[in-house]
């Protein structure tokens, strides 16, 4: 079983998840708050992987989690 941070992180950044199911994700399975806050620090590798295979349309979102980090 992989890490549940990870996951997450890769629903948020290419998921577009509606906002129902975020609700009746949390319900069943809540996020800790700790996970919360590190989303952004596991999203950064797979950023870096697209912006050197797909280019710089990824930066914004790589420089976003970098700062939230």
């Amino acid at each position: 079983m992989g890490e549940r941070g990870v996951d997450l992180a890769m629903m948020r950044l290419f998921g577009r998840f509606p906002e129902t199911f975020w609700r009746a994700y949390r319900e069943a399975y809540p996020i800790p708050e700790e996970v919360e806050r590190a989303l952004p620090r596991y999203q950064v590798y797979y950023l870096l992987a697209h912006v050197h295979f797909f280019g710089e349309g990824y930066l914004g979102a790589l420089w976003k989690a970098i700062s939230a980090s």
